[in-house]
């Protein structure tokens, strides 16, 4: 039995969703029986325990260094102090380095494995490297390029929540909040500022906490009333705001196709969903540089707008609202020849691979 080691970067979940689809998809290439051990750290590692119950020896702990979280995303100050001291629970950034490093090391000896992927871990990265696994003679002097990441679950048809009945027919955008907690409670904030527009009087919304509580779900109608997602459907509620904590995977498909724009904070993955197999127009208002940077580019392709301030994202909103058709037109050409299926593409590239180590 092959056996194959996934290291999996902790900052962010965007690491984790794209190794998550790419184990969804490995066995259809894959000829034979294969072992996985999975590494990483604080919410990643949680997910990977919770998401893997009967598999908890393949899980492993290593502390991998990240930022410190700050109230909004990363604190460069916390952070810079941490290469030489320790900060909350974070040894010195010299000693994680080192004391990770001898870690994942270990595990490399041991395990002996056929294959490492690595989604940000540049240690194990090296470490692969230096053992002959992970860059096959290939690919070692280039990038290949795979494509997105995209969730294609087929979603059977089930009948509709009171929650697409609620929204069916209805012209509305779609707020995400995702991430990990700063990120996302710093997103939330920053969308909160928005609400409070006078100009957002009329502008429907529906927004996801990516949050797996059922407290959060509440409806709000214009009426300034809270309502339950049944009560507001049963009562024909003039709403403007609908919080739902976490959408099943049908009632998320639902929303994007029935939104007319997408607030997101500028992650790559939930962009490349978004405008590439959706089809929907972003606003982006951005939490780390590498965010605006990817907001900015759709952008210059006119596929949605970037926006750092409330009043930024009320004329964004105006203005994809008076330009909808050329936006659709940008965004047909690109889905067109947006390429999907990433998960499917690296998960032939490790089949490859493994099969020339026999």
């Amino acid at each position: 039995m092959k056996k194959i080691g996934q290291f999996i970067y902790p900052w962010g979940n965007g690491h984790y969703t794209r190794m998550m689809r790419l184990d969804e998809v490995l066995p259809k290439y894959l000829g034979e029986e294969f072992d996985v051990h999975y590494f990483s750290k604080g919410e990643v590692y949680k997910k990977l325990l919770n998401k893997f119950p009967d598999r908890q020896n393949n899980i492993h702990e290593v502390l991998m260094p990240t930022p410190i979280d700050g109230k909004v995303g990363p604190s460069v100050t916390l952070s810079l102090l941490n290469i030489l001291f320790p900060v909350a629970d974070n040894h010195s950034l010299v000693n994680q380095v080192k004391n990770y490093m001898k870690k994942e090391r270990e595990f490399y000896d041991r395990e002996k494995f056929d294959l490492v992927i690595n989604d940000g871990d540049m240690g194990s990265n090296v470490l692969a490297k230096n053992r002959g696994l992970n860059f096959p003679d290939t690919i070692k002097d280039k990038v290949t390029y795979v494509g997105h990441f995209s969730n294609r679950k087929l979603v059977n048809s089930v009948s509709p929540t009171d929650l697409e009945r609620l929204v069916d027919g209805i012209d509305f955008g779609y707020w995400m909040r995702t991430g990990n907690k700063p990120t996302n409670d710093g997103t939330g904030e920053r969308y909160e500022e928005v609400f409070h527009e006078t100009e957002m009087g009329d502008e429907r919304r529906i927004i996801s906490h990516a949050k797996n509580d059922k407290s959060i779900d509440n409806v709000i109608g214009k009426d300034g009333k809270k309502y339950s997602v049944l009560e507001a459907y049963e009562k024909k509620i003039d709403w403007i705001q609908i919080d739902i904590g976490f959408l099943t995977e049908h009632e998320r498909q639902t929303v994007l196709n029935g939104c007319k724009y997408a607030v997101i904070n500028g992650s790559h993955t939930v962009m490349g969903e978004i405008m590439g197999m959706n089809s929907k127009p972003i606003i982006g208002m951005p939490i780390y540089d590498e965010h605006t940077n990817q907001i900015r580019w759709a952008e210059e392709k006119q596929l949605g707008v970037l926006a750092e301030s409330k009043k930024q994202v009320i004329k964004a909103i105006q203005m994809i609202r008076q330009n909808y058709n050329k936006y659709q037109e940008e965004l047909a050409e690109f889905s067109k020849n947006f390429d999907g299926n990433g998960a499917g593409n690296t998960a032939k590239i490790v089949s490859e691979i493994l099969e020339r180590k026999k």
